[in-house]
């Protein structure tokens, strides 16, 4: 068995050649190679190791030693802990800790590699799991080239709508998800989930699963297409809700008046607005402004599927159909009349007046 002998003072470059060794150390203490930390032995300086042909057994490599490009060829690693390496045509035993700078690779426990992020950056190349919660920021990823099979997920653990995160592919490369390619992928719902293969040129979305319960987003808002109306000082219910499934949106409002007192009716059409950070996607439906009598084809084409009930105690109920009106706004249509919903019809002013609207459609830049 040869034997080598190394001070750990020294700073230059150490081969250990081919072959399993014992190794002398400066104390006079002789060691086999399998059962020692390299990186105790190597902390003096050295940037790079090299090791042929060897096997390594229960042993850490990297760590707070100075060795930060270990290469690894045609050796088997058993529950080694690697900080940084490369492993070329190497085995990887079973249970690694692998925090790898991977250029290939055989086998990688992806489920050790949940990463959290709160702020603007970019993915670590070894991530397959990442959580990313708080303000609105952009995570860059790595290149695909080079790593085809690898699969990271993207979950949205922040606050709908108004915590928005966005997935950049490096440089010009895309996700595909059957409706066309992009160069950002971005989530918008607590709960959205993204996973993502590369083919080695670019990213395939092999799953994105994106649907919320419903969520009370208040008051609602109304306004008006000449002059805004205003809500009795104290209705008895007055919420609008939302919910998510996919690229829908399903949005409902519900207002119940018993007293009118401090209302106003203003004039024009009532425009009921989205929650805050849904718009209607222009391209399905398109916008249609304007419903008049002798428009009324044209307008056809702006209805949104949904349906609405408004009643007034003891006097009067109708059917409302929904039409977007912009792309953060629905108008209703009454069935039995084309008068929309407004001033000259079930206005704010009117008292026991109650509304129940529902309505869903496509979201804009949400994705299926």
């Amino acid at each position: 068995m040869e034997t080598i002998r190394y001070s750990p003072i020294g700073k230059e470059d150490c081969n250990f050649g081919t072959g399993t060794f014992e190794v002398t150390l400066a104390d006079g203490r002789v060691v086999m190679l399998s059962q020692i930390d390299v990186g105790a032995i190597l902390n003096s300086g050295l940037s790079t190791m090299t090791l042929t042909g060897l096997t390594l057994n229960n042993t850490t490599l990297g760590g707070t030693t100075s060795i930060t490009t270990p290469t690894f060829v045609n050796a088997t690693l058993t529950t080694p802990t690697i900080n940084t390496g490369i492993l070329n045509t190497s085995t990887v035993g079973a249970d690694p800790t692998a925090a790898l700078g991977i250029a290939s690779k055989q086998y990688v426990d992806y489920l050790t590699n949940l990463i959290s992020h709160t702020a603007n950056g970019t993915i670590a190349q070894t991530t397959r799991t990442a959580v990313l919660s708080g303000a609105s920021f952009t995570l860059n990823l790595n290149s695909a080239v080079g790593h085809t099979g690898q699969m990271i997920t993207f979950i949205h653990n922040g606050t709908s709508l108004t915590q928005v995160y966005t997935i950049d592919g490096a440089g010009s490369e895309t996700f595909e998800d059957g409706t066309g390619p992009t160069t950002t992928y971005i989530l918008y719902t607590k709960g959205e989930r993204l996973t993502v293969v590369s083919d080695g040129a670019n990213w395939l979305v092999l799953e994105h699963q994106a649907e919320t319960v419903w969520t009370d987003a208040g008051v609602m808002t109304i306004l008006g297409s000449t002059s805004n109306p205003t809500k009795a000082t104290t209705p008895d219910y007055d919420h609008v809700f939302w919910r998510r499934q996919g690229k829908d949106v399903h949005v409902k409002w519900v207002l119940q008046i018993s007293s009118s007192a401090g209302a106003a009716d203003g004039s024009g059409a009532y425009l009921f607005e989205m929650p805050s950070g849904i718009a209607i996607d222009a391209v399905i439906p398109p916008i249609n402004t304007a419903w008049a009598t002798a428009t009324m084809s044209e307008g056809i084409r702006a209805g949104v599927f949904g349906m609405g009930k408004i009643v007034q105690d003891s006097t009067a109920q109708d059917n409302v159909i929904p039409f977007a009106y912009d792309t953060t706004h629905l108008q209703w249509i009454r069935d039995s009349s084309t008068t929309p919903l407004g001033s000259a019809a079930y206005a704010m002013t009117t008292a026991e007046l109650g509304y129940y609207l529902e309505a869903h459609f496509p979201a804009a830049n949400w994705r299926s």
